[in-house]
């Protein structure tokens, strides 16, 4: 189970990432109104660039940052002279028209659960939390029925 704040958030975006990736008719999002971001170049450096309003941009992932908690990443839909713009926490609230409603939706909590990147976060921890123990639940059951299939209700097995 993560540990560390880095181990957290690492494994937040993890979970961020294979969720939202898995929406495929909803990975889509527009800018809201004309927004500052960092962006990846098309040579590898990054640039702070203004996003137009009515931008249209493909979700492709969440990673851990070192500065901020999380970094959410998206590609632009039409060519741009850049190839990745990247929001920083709760910056992608603000920025995209549908994506906090999106995180909602997929955690199943209501919109005000997820107002910051921390509420979020701990949303998705105690998710994921739930999840490992469930997984961990499922394994033992399995195991126990395995070992009944194996063993039968022998009377006195394993007794001298």
């Amino acid at each position: 189970m993560p540990a560390t704040q880095k181990e957290n958030a690492e494994a937040v975006a993890k979970y961020l990432s294979e969720k939202l990736g898995a929406l495929e008719d909803k990975a889509n999002y527009t800018v809201r109104a004309l927004t500052q971001t960092s962006v990846l170049m098309k040579g590898g450096a990054y640039r702070t660039k203004p996003l137009q309003g009515g931008q249209e941009l493909f979700f492709t992932g969440v990673r851990a940052g070192k500065q901020s908690p999380l970094i959410f990443e998206f590609e632009p839909v039409d060519a741009q002279e850049y190839e990745q713009v990247e929001f920083r926490d709760h910056s992608a609230f603000d920025a995209l028209l549908d994506f906090q409603g999106d995180i909602a939706e997929l955690l199943e909590v209501e919109l005000h659960e997820v107002e910051d990147m921390k509420q979020c976060c701990a949303v998705v921890h105690k998710r994921i939390i739930a999840e490992e123990k469930q997984r961990h639940e499922r394994e033992a059951a399995e195991k126990a029925r395995r070992q009944e299939e194996s063993y039968g209700k022998m009377d006195g097995w394993g007794q001298f």
